[in-house]
């Protein structure tokens, strides 16, 4: 059974000391699991509010749009702190609850009308400028280049069109031109053009860090964090590029090849 005054209990004494060990054990996965097994004092601090908001920072650190979730975050601790002076149990574990909560939402795959409103995208293309190398054409990535950092879904409104719930504008296309329309259905299919005649239809997914992209067989695009670099954005779509053989009947014969990434097989089907 037991004891609260056992080695460990007399060694540290308070549940505060133990919460400075965990504060060194903290990674990005959060407070190791294991400590709960040594002790009650050791429980009582795995769940105090310094060792997960530590969490919290690391964790998010590495995710889409941290800035603006650890102000939210930080903004609602604070509240729930000057309300009965933060003497509520669910108040005592307040950075628990949300490391939780926002593991489940970062992976929620719908988007709203207004988040998406709210974003800012890098927009590229598959397929980018052709060339001829060792007497092949050689059609080179689109992705290694951003068409437009500032593409905008703007001002949702319920949408009277077919199948979908909310419409906008579109602002910052590279095509610069006036009049481009969006398209939302069930928040995770986006289409965009001039209508009624629109460009192929977009899938919107949730990204591994928690980032928002769109998807046609054309372009590519995901949401813009200042705090993460172009680099590790892009990264899992550009190191995946391979040559593949593209049919083209009007080349006269000369091989085509094009740069895309493995899933673009995926994509096209």
């Amino acid at each position: 059974m037991e004891q609260d005054n056992g080695p460990v209990g007399s060694v540290f004494g308070s549940s505060d000391l133990m919460a400075r060990v965990l504060l060194f054990n903290v990674d990005s996965d959060g407070p190791p699991s294991s400590y709960m097994m040594v002790c009650k004092r050791f429980r009582e601090a795995f769940d105090c509010n310094a060792v997960w908001e530590k969490a919290c920072e690391m964790r998010w650190r590495r995710k889409f749009g941290f800035s603006e979730r650890w102000r939210r975050a930080s903004e609602d601790f604070l509240k729930v702190q000057t309300v009965d002076g933060g003497s509520d149990c669910h108040d005592l574990k307040f950075w628990k609850c949300r490391y939780f909560h926002e593991e489940v939402t970062g992976q929620r795959e719908t988007i709203t009308p207004h988040e998406l409103s709210d974003l800012s995208f890098d927009f590229r293309f598959f397929i980018g400028a052709p060339g001829v190398e060792d007497g092949s054409i050689l059609i080179k990535s689109g992705l290694l280049e951003s068409a437009s950092k500032e593409v905008r879904f703007s001002s949702p409104t319920r949408s009277n069109r077919p199948l979908c719930l909310y419409e906008g504008d579109v602002k910052g296309h590279p095509t610069s031109e006036a009049g481009i329309k969006w398209f939302l259905r069930e928040g995770n299919e986006l289409q965009w053009g001039f209508p009624p005649n629109l460009w192929p239809r977009g899938v919107i997914r949730r990204l591994d860090n928690w980032g928002w992209e769109v998807v046609n067989p054309n372009v590519v695009l995901r949401a813009v964090d200042d705090h993460l670099d172009d680099e590790v954005m892009w990264s899992d779509l550009i190191t995946s590029l391979e040559l593949i053989p593209i049919n083209n009947p009007n080349t006269n014969g000369f091989p085509v090849y094009a740069q895309l990434p493995s899933s673009f097989r995926n994509i096209r089907r």
